[in-house]
């Protein structure tokens, strides 16, 4: 079974959040090309002195429309513009090639959220570039969907189940959507919604087959102190899914203020 539903032309979104970016105060810079298409980095500094760094990275499969799509609401919707003593780094489509062909993989069918290791293609080349030249995060949201979830989840490689972070974002997700329960989601262990495991244990997972992910990647070179990769259902409707990631991301940051964990 694979993702069957609504897809996103790569071009009219990159042409869409570039523009978009602009209004609201973003730099946005190209690393590259893969096609025809530009990989966008937006950032935007904080008004002041950063009170927290957050990177978030979306559209890395692109048969999860949800993601980028997600992004671009929070845009549009002024969230952005609504913390100014945050420092945005924002990955907004790392895969447009597999937008195009609303494939998982790149248009060479790799798999880029395993390739943070060996580094096959250029589109992981080219963020991994931009995120080792530059400072730290204090958090970082990568942002997904799942075909075959039942409701919303996450990882949190802090191993902690009872994670004040993870937790909160959870709960704040519970009151717009569908949480996924199960004890057992993506084939580890999960409560509440929440994948705990080190990063350790989730290596050796034989469906890696030693690659890394885009967190195992941030986990091992220390650019951020605290991430957590955000899952929605993609059996919901479009609206739902960006709903549900939206509201993840707000809670994970509002988190992160209100504690001033720097």
């Amino acid at each position: 079974m694979s993702y069957t539903g609504p897809t996103l032309s790569p071009k009219r979104f990159l042409e869409a959040i570039a523009s978009e970016a602009s209004e609201h105060g973003f730099k946005t810079e190209i690393l590259g090309t893969v096609g025809p298409y530009p990989i966008y980095w937006l950032e935007k500094p904080a008004d002041g002195e950063a009170v927290i760094s957050v990177f978030i990275s979306a559209g890395v499969h692109g048969d999860e429309p949800a993601a980028p799509l997600t992004i671009q609401k929070l845009l549009s919707d002024g969230f952005f513009d609504s913390r100014p003593e945050i420092h945005w780094k924002i990955s907004p489509m790392l895969n447009p090639t597999g937008f195009a062909a609303n494939t998982r993989e790149n248009a060479d069918g790799i798999d880029i959220n395993r390739d943070f290791r060996n580094t096959l293609t250029q589109e992981a080349r080219l963020l991994k570039s931009k995120l080792e030249t530059g400072d730290p995060s204090d958090l970082a949201l990568l942002v997904h969907e799942d075909w075959e979830s039942s409701g919303f989840y996450l990882y949190d490689l802090s191993s902690n189940p009872t994670s004040k972070p993870a937790r909160s974002i959870v709960d704040a997700v519970s009151k717009v959507g569908e949480v996924d329960q199960k004890d057992e989601i993506d084939g580890l262990p999960a409560l509440g919604g929440i994948i705990s495991v080190k990063i350790e244990e989730a290596e050796s997972d034989s469906k890696l087959e030693g690659h890394w992910p885009e967190a195992f990647y941030l986990q091992h070179l220390e650019l951020v102190r605290y991430q957590y990769t955000i899952e929605a259902a993609s059996a919901l409707s479009m609206q739902e899914r960006i709903r549900t990631l939206s509201t993840a991301i707000e809670a994970g940051v509002n988190h992160f203020i209100s504690e001033k964990i720097h």
